[in-house]
């Protein structure tokens, strides 16, 4: 569970911090962006009854139970699965095991949502979080009458929806010390925000987005299906566009981890990973791969390899680090994969994310695709990407907004003697016997 008033202090000691290095009289706008798939329930009164953010887990069983009788209609329509990650499955949690907290409910609402609803006190959300709340109908761009109806989710609960780029309210009183009257545009989820931030808008367009987790997402101009159902459809921050998304497991997680274990900052080992070589000498490291959305892996195996002897092989930490970056990298290669097999080869190719700062990772991303990647220079994507949105109704559009103000990155080319094709294709070898003894929701569907 989220703590609401933990939560909203933070936001109010954070934008403290950001006003007091500017005029807070020439903020013309606000945007709001936030993580996916956490929901906040709002009783009548407007008071915080439940928060539960994405990685609440309560809800596994009822989520099975949607999926088993629903999940064709779910993935076809919400464009989605597993149903157990998002709101229909919790709030069956709650019915049965809560049922106060049911009975009061009043609203449901995104993380980034309740954060416009704290900052103007309207209940709304944008179409990029409305496809997080599982009963959304894609194509249609609206609330699906359908799934509201077969996962018993209450219409009542569902906010308005916004169109990208436009204000749901504006500031009452001066709500984290931003001036009375100030427009609060709902940008949406992280990673489409992330996207605008690069200025990834156009169809074809590509980009890893290499945060805590990692996905690769690349834009289309409709609401187009994986036909292997392994591929997320969901709207881009720009109306009228969309994107499909293979979701690749951790990339930052797996970064702290491994830095916790060795004894150093996240950032020395990325400057430590490029001392080694190409192949890190024979170690690699198994956790980031794309899950199938229609056939979600619940428990996947994922690792080491050493080469032995190790008395004689043993390898050093430098690359030890940097099979832990190529093992992400060839992780968000294999997602690439499938969104090329789905749509055809990206036009081009973007990255942002904490892990992007590691050369190592930018590297073997170049090196295994074989063509330039375009690089973040801003450390938060997703925050800029809020400020396009907010800056949206200066420019005309949030497409004009992101040409105007995105951020332009820097090339890396890949190089012609790194081998990383050669040694991403072993490392898909040796990642698929792992992926084979993965336990699936089909397993127990």
């Amino acid at each position: 569970m989220l703590d609401p008033e933990r939560a909203s202090a933070a936001l109010a000691e954070a934008t403290a911090e950001a006003l007091s290095s500017c005029d807070r009289t020439e903020i013309a706008a606000v945007g709001v962006t936030a993580q996916r798939s956490g929901v906040v329930l709002l009783d009548a009164d407007g008071r915080e009854i439940f928060s539960g953010p994405n990685a609440d887990g309560r809800a596994i069983m009822e989520g099975l139970a949607q999926e088993r009788e629903h999940g064709p209609l779910i993935y076809r329509t919400a464009g989605r699965l597993p149903a157990m990650l998002y709101f229909p499955a919790r709030l069956a949690w709650i019915r049965a095991n809560r049922p106060e907290v049911f009975e009061r409910a009043h609203a449901a609402l995104s993380f980034s949502d309740w954060v416009v609803w704290r900052l103007t006190g309207e209940v709304s959300t944008d179409p990029t979080q409305a496809a997080e709340m599982l009963v959304y109908d894609v194509s249609a761009g609206a609330w699906s009458p359908e799934l509201i109806s077969a996962l018993e989710v209450p219409a009542a609960l569902l906010p308005r929806i916004v169109v990208p780029g436009t204000a749901a309210g504006s500031v009452r009183g001066d709500a984290f010390g931003f001036l009375p009257g100030t427009p609060v545009v709902p940008a949406g989820a992280d990673t489409q925000c992330a996207a605008l931030g690069m200025g990834v808008v156009e169809p074809g367009d590509a980009i890893v987005v290499a945060g805590t987790t990692m996905l690769c997402e690349k834009i289309v101009d409709a609401p187009v299906l994986d036909p292997a159902g392994r591929l997320w459809t969901s709207p881009h921050a720009t109306p009228g566009r969309f994107v499909q998304e293979a979701h690749c497991g951790e990339s930052g997680a797996a970064v702290d981890w491994t830095a916790g274990l060795l004894g150093i900052s996240a950032d020395q080992m990325g400057r430590e990973s490029a001392d080694g070589v190409p192949g890190a000498g024979g170690v690699g490291f198994f956790d980031s791969f794309p899950s199938n959305a229609s056939d979600f892996g619940l428990v996947r195996m994922g690792g080491w390899q050493f080469p032995v002897p190790l008395l004689a092989l043993g390898r050093g930490r430098p690359d030890v680090a940097r099979a832990v970056f190529e093992g992400i990298a060839f992780g968000a290669c294999a997602g690439l994969d499938w969104l090329s097999e789905a749509g055809g080869e990206p036009a081009s190719l973007s990255v942002c994310g904490g892990v992007s700062r590691a050369e190592t990772f930018v590297a073997t991303l170049a090196g295994v695709a074989g063509r330039e990647v375009r690089v973040a220079n801003e450390e938060h994507s997703s925050g800029l990407g809020a400020a396009i949105a907010a800056a949206a109704d200066h420019f005309g559009g949030v497409k004009e907004a992101a040409d105007a103000m995105c951020d332009r990155g820097r090339r890396v080319a890949p190089r012609d003697d790194d081998g990383y094709p050669s040694l991403y294709a072993a490392w898909r070898e040796r990642a698929a016997v792992m992926e084979a003894s993965a336990t699936r929701i089909g397993q127990l569907l």
